[in-house]
């Protein structure tokens, strides 16, 4: 019956004498107060003299901030696709709880929402169908009418449906979080995408924006990129560009996401970009860095991307048939590395895109932390290790072989910072005249760490 929470009226003029039969223009003047959905307000008016008041009914509705987040798709450098993430100021209401502010608060309740999502999604199979609309039936016409004919200018959409729809109902497929993918990353290099946020209402909106786990970090340096002190012991670093700012009425701001790599593995973090008054939104970002961790004595690398190019050569003779391998771990994790001897194949078509490698390693026998030796002593048995077998795919580089060449260790341990040498030998060949021939010495490097 006047003014609200939401809406407030001013009328002007707010006081005015009506002659007989006379007209009074009065212009009323809305103040949006909060944000709220489509309601009807009420304001009375009193008449002198008059046996019932005058009521002024106002359909209104009040917006708030609307913004949009434009984020590249594919591990592309030039992305051709993009999903755009709409956020909508809402209608206020009391809560029950108070809301995350802080980015360590937000992150943590977007945790226990994919949480709960992966726990309630149905994981029994099914398979995506297309339900025809329902149609009104048109009354029957008096003679033989044809059908027309339908023209299908959408593709039609797909409802999963699974054996828990009879109890539940037909769901549409689980989508999975949107993230920034960097594909490829060479090593100490910096590769930056682009994020899109527009403005599309009339609101000014404030945003900023936060990196969940490795944040680059700004300290003086005199090395020559900028990057490598603000990497960290993780060996990856973020930063965003600008971090912050004001998006004015319809205006758009493109925040750049620049990451650095100097270690190589797959790297998962979080972007948040925070809006006032408006649902967060947490953006997966996925780093693919690649690069040599080990560097070889027998040809220094001049850039990051030289070792992946062209193999070394290293050249062996009868009066030359020792010779040393070292190698440098320039990673930032300790590395398990195993040597191989491969032969190379005769005929070029002989080789296969990639070839199935098992290897067999020893399994030791579980003990129960409470029996001490003593106790194991006394009991005499020993127990036969298992056998363990691991299966992994790599480029097919020929068949094992150590009839001519024979290297050692075949398996060591090399900790970060730290050089391995690996002795090579030629043997003999059983036929005097006999050359040796190539062969591939590959180092199959496993880390010990899961970062860094």
């Amino acid at each position: 019956m006047g003014d609200t929470d939401e809406v407030r009226a001013m009328f002007c003029p707010r006081e005015c004498r009506v002659l007989p039969y006379g007209e009074v223009e009065i212009r009323v003047v809305l103040e949006a107060r909060r944000v709220c959905g489509r309601r009807v307000f009420v304001f009375r008016g009193r008449v002198l003299r008059a046996l019932a008041p005058l009521y002024l009914l106002v359909d209104a509705a009040v917006a708030g901030v609307k913004v949009s987040c434009e984020v590249p798709l594919g591990g592309a450098p030039e992305p051709d696709s993009f999903v755009v993430i709409p956020r909508m100021q809402k209608e206020e209401c009391t809560p029950s709880h108070a809301k995350p502010s802080t980015p360590a608060e937000i992150f943590a309740a977007e945790d226990r929402k994919r949480q709960a999502v992966r726990e309630s999604t149905c994981r029994c199979p099914f398979e995506m169908v297309y339900n025809p609309p329902a149609r009104t039936l048109a009354p029957p016409g008096d003679g033989e009418e044809q059908l027309p004919v339908e023209i299908v200018w959408t593709p039609p959409p797909l409802t999963r449906v699974c054996p828990c729809e009879r109890c539940a109902g037909p769901r549409a497929a689980p989508r999975g979080p949107i993230c920034l993918q960097y594909c490829g990353l060479p090593l100490r290099t910096v590769r930056t995408r682009t994020v899109l946020l527009r403005n599309e209402s009339v609101v000014t909106a404030r945003w900023s924006t936060a990196v969940r786990r490795w944040p680059r970090q700004r300290c003086r340096t005199l090395a020559t990129e900028e990057w490598a002190a603000g990497a960290g012991a993780a060996g990856v670093a973020l930063q965003c560009a600008p971090a912050r700012g004001v998006l004015a009425a319809h205006a758009r701001a493109s925040l750049r996401l620049s990451v650095y790599a100097d270690c190589w593995g797959l790297y998962h973090d979080q972007l948040l970009i925070l809006i006032d008054d408006v649902e967060p939104i947490v953006l997966d970002v996925w780093i693919e860095a690649v690069g040599p961790p080990l560097q070889l004595a027998i040809n220094a690398i001049t850039r990051p991307e030289q070792s992946l190019d062209v193999a070394p050569t290293m050249w062996m003779s009868a009066s030359d048939a020792r010779r040393k391998l070292r190698g440098r771990n320039v990673s930032r994790a300790p590395l398990l590395v195993h040597a191989y001897t491969a032969a190379s194949y005769e005929y070029p078509q002989d080789e296969l895109p990639f070839r199935l490698y098992i290897r067999y390693y020893d399994v030791p026998p579980r003990t129960c932390a409470c029996v001490t030796a003593f106790q194991t002593e006394e009991g005499g048995d020993v127990e036969e290790a298992d056998t363990g077998l691991e299966l992994y795919l790599a480029p097919d580089c020929g068949p094992q072989t150590d009839a001519y060449y024979a290297v050692s260790p075949e398996v060591c341990t090399v900790q970060a910072g730290e050089c391995a040498d690996w002795q090579l030998r030629l043997v003999a060949p059983q036929h005097g005249g006999e050359r040796a021939p190539d062969v591939c010495l590959l180092l199959r490097l496993q880390p010990l760490q899961a970062v860094g």
